[in-house]
C-alpha cells in the first residue's frame, strides 16, 4: 500500500458517534440554541431527563435522525452522578454505571415499602450535616419493619460509594 494514502473510514460508526455526541449535549452542560431546539421539538421532560421518555416523533431533521440511530446505544451507557440526590430515583435510575436497584429481586420488599413511604430519591434517604455546605453524613432508610432488616442491609451494601456530595450540588449525568 502506498504511504500517505487516504484511509477509508467507517462512515456509519462516525455518524453513530456524532449522534451520541449530540445526545450528550442534550443532557449535560450549558444550554445552547442547538440543544434547546432539539429538546423542545423532539424530546419531552426536563433537559437532564429528556432521554428517559420516548421522543415525541420518530422522524425529523437529519441531525435528529443521527440522534435516533445512537439513542439506544447511548441510553444503555448513560447513568447518574450524585450531587444532592434529589433527582436520582433509587429504584429506577442507574447510579454511577451500576445496574438498576429496582431490578434486584432480593430487594423487592424494601423497594415496595420505600415506595409506600414515598422515599423515592437518594435525597429522601440521606442525612445532611449542619455545616455550611450541608454535606452528606449517612443513609436513613426510614423506620422499616424488622422483617426487612436483611434486605435493608443488602440495600446499604449496594448504595456504598453512591452517596450524594452535598445538598447544594445538583445531580448530573455521566
Amino acid at each position: 500500500m502506498l504511504e500517505g494514502a487516504l484511509q477509508i473510514r467507517d462512515i456509519a460508526t462516525q455518524n453513530l458517534a456524532m449522534g451520541a455526541k449530540l445526545l450528550w449535549s442534550l443532557v449535560s452542560g450549558k444550554t445552547s440554541w442547538r440543544k434547546h431546539v432539539l429538546w423542545k421539538k423532539y424530546f419531552q421532560g426536563q433537559h437532564s431527563r429528556c432521554l428517559d421518555q420516548h421522543p415525541r416523533i420518530q422522524r425529523g431533521l437529519p441531525t435528529y435522525m443521527l440522534c435516533m440511530r445512537a439513542l439506544e446505544l447511548f441510553k444503555a451507557r448513560l447513568y447518574w452522578v450524585p450531587g444532592n440526590g434529589k433527582t436520582i430515583k433509587i429504584w429506577d435510575d442507574p447510579i454511577l454505571g451500576d445496574p438498576l436497584l429496582g431490578q434486584n429481586e432480593e430487594l423487592e420488599n424494601i423497594k415496595r415499602w420505600h415506595q409506600n413511604k414515598n422515599l423515592i430519591t437518594l435525597g429522601d434517604i440521606s442525612i445532611w450535616g449542619d455545616d455550611e455546605n450541608r454535606s452528606w453524613e449517612n443513609w436513613n432508610l426510614g423506620d422499616y419493619p424488622e422483617a426487612l432488616e436483611e434486605e435493608a442491609m443488602k440495600l446499604l451494601d449496594l448504595l456504598q460509594g453512591k452517596s450524594p456530595l452535598n445538598a447544594k450540588t445538583k445531580d448530573k449525568r455521566g
